[in-house]
């Protein structure tokens, strides 16, 4: 094995293309399970918030049940409580993802060049000229999109706590 290929060894580590490969599978793994839970938290987000919205309105309609038992603070204190706990666990999944998501194309890049060397060993003086990155437009419309849904949906929060607000002046 000639220096340059050890050299290039250590600087994609010892993998062997099947153990990145099976790697790869696991990480696979974690991205759907981490893109699933943000969607779950997105739309169980948006029925809990609906559902909320719906009380409050059918409890603005009879206004002295809702001036007398103040109702409506208990509801909008678990509106906003819900929103917090849901927007961290949200937040905690997406950078979970976003991290995975990238690390699997770090690896997936990895094994491409080791597949191409390895096809290419035979020849002498082969070093490929591949980069580690990931592919960059790829990377930007994956954060587009996870900043797309985001400001979705807190401009859907905000929206439901004005509607509560004007439900409430109502009264």
């Amino acid at each position: 094995m000639s220096s340059r290929f050890k050299e290039h060894d250590e600087e994609y580590g010892t993998w062997s293309p099947q153990e990145l490969k099976e790697i790869n599978g696991r990480q696979e793994k974690r991205v759907r399970r981490n893109r699933t839970k943000a969607e779950i938290l997105t739309g169980t987000h948006v029925l809990l918030q609906t559902l909320f919205l719906n009380i409050l309105s059918v409890l603005s309609s009879s206004s002295s049940t809702l001036e007398s038992s103040h109702k409506w603070l208990v509801l909008l204190g678990l509106i906003l409580i819900s929103s917090v706990i849901f927007f961290l666990a949200y937040f905690d999944a997406v950078i979970t993802f976003y991290r995975t998501q990238f690390e699997l194309d770090m690896n997936n890049a990895d094994l491409e060049v080791l597949m191409l060397r390895e096809k290419k060993y035979q020849q002498k003086d082969y070093y490929p000229e591949r980069s580690r990155r990931p592919d960059v437009v790829q990377l930007y419309k994956r954060k587009f999109y996870i900043y797309f849904v985001t400001s979705a949906l807190i401009a859907f929060t905000a929206l439901e706590l004005y509607a509560c607000r004007l439900f409430l002046r109502r009264v």
